[in-house]
C-alpha cells in the first residue's frame, strides 16, 4: 500500500509540476506577442461617406497616425503603408457602397508595416490628382474627388 501511495504522489508531482511548467511558457509567449503589438497603432475600423463632390474613407486607429508613406497607384488600385501600425487579422476587407471605391483591404506587408488597399474604379481617369489625405487625431482621412478641381497632396 505504500509503493502505491508513493507511486501515485511521484506521478501526480510530475505530471503537475510539467503541467504548470507549460503553461508558464504559453503564458510567457503570449506576452511576448502582446508586447510586439502593443507597441503599434492598431488599425479599428474603416468609415465611408459620399459627399456631393466625391468620397471620404476614414480610417480609425487606436492612437493618433504619426507616419505613412506616400500612396503609390495602379491601373484599379491605390496603396497607402502606415509603417508601426497593424490589423488584427492578416488580411481584413471593408466592404463599401460607393461608385469611386468597392472595397478596402487592409493587410500585414511586413511585422511592422500596414498597407492599406483602395480598388478603384476603373472609368475614374486622373485618380492622383484627385486623391487627397488629410491626418486628424486617431483619423486618417483619404477624400476622392469626382472632378479634379483642387492642386494634389503630392
Amino acid at each position: 500500500m505504500k509503493r502505491f501511495l508513493t507511486t501515485l504522489i511521484i506521478i501526480y508531482a510530475f505530471l503537475f509540476g510539467f503541467g504548470g511548467l507549460a503553461g508558464s511558457i504559453s503564458t510567457s509567449k503570449a506576452t511576448e506577442v502582446n508586447e510586439k503589438w502593443g507597441s503599434l497603432n492598431s488599425l479599428k475600423n474603416v468609415h465611408s461617406h459620399l459627399m456631393n463632390n466625391g468620397y471620404i474613407v476614414r480610417l480609425e486607429f487606436k492612437y493618433p497616425v504619426s507616419q505613412w508613406m506616400k500612396p503609390l497607384f495602379y491601373k484599379n488600385y491605390m496603396e497607402i503603408d502606415f509603417p508601426a501600425a497593424f490589423v488584427g487579422t492578416a488580411k481584413k476587407s471593408f466592404p463599401l457602397e460607393s461608385p469611386i471605391i468597392s472595397k478596402v483591404f487592409a493587410s500585414q506587408s511586413d511585422r511592422e508595416t500596414l498597407r492599406v488597399r483602395f480598388q478603384i474604379n476603373l472609368d475614374l481617369k486622373d485618380i492622383e490628382n484627385r486623391t487627397k489625405l488629410l491626418q486628424q487625431g486617431r483619423f486618417m482621412i483619404i477624400r476622392f474627388d469626382v472632378v479634379s478641381n483642387e492642386p494634389s497632396f503630392a
